[in-house]
């Protein structure tokens, strides 16, 4: 299902972006009173966004009976490789260590799935443990 895939992965980098868009805005405002006044902007067009950017998307797969992922195996990772877990939607944080490890010449490929549980870490870090089989 390619088109599904696509707009999965549209969604994640959509997202990504207005994270790190969040994430820098409030990065620039370093006196306490701008950087309030820049987060009650920032939450003011983040959270709706948000919110019906993931009603849509969960709806998207519903309609589509889309798959979901599945926790990655060992044997899914060639040998030397770090899988990173980010639950809660925090695709923002490991596109940023990705530019950092780039940045020292490090080899890198990200890849995304959609998590078959609720993002929180009690719930889904022990299923998304690649020592999971």
């Amino acid at each position: 299902m390619p088109r599904a895939r696509d707009r999965a992965r549209d969604s994640v980098r959509s997202c990504q972006r207005a994270d790190r868009a969040a994430i820098d805005s409030l990065a620039l405002a370093e006196a306490p009173a701008v950087r309030s006044l820049v987060a009650s902007v920032v939450r003011a067009l983040y959270e709706p966004w948000l919110d019906s950017t993931a009603r849509a998307l969960q709806g998207y797969v519903d309609r589509e009976g889309i798959a979901l992922g599945r926790p990655p195996l060992k044997n899914d990772a060639p040998g030397e490789t770090c899988v990173l877990f980010a639950d809660g939607l925090r695709f923002d944080i490991g596109v940023m260590l990705q530019e950092k490890l780039e940045a020292r010449e490090l080899l890198v490929q990200m890849a995304s799935r959609l998590a078959p549980v609720p993002t929180a870490t009690a719930t889904a870090k022990p299923l998304a443990s690649p020592v999971v089989e």
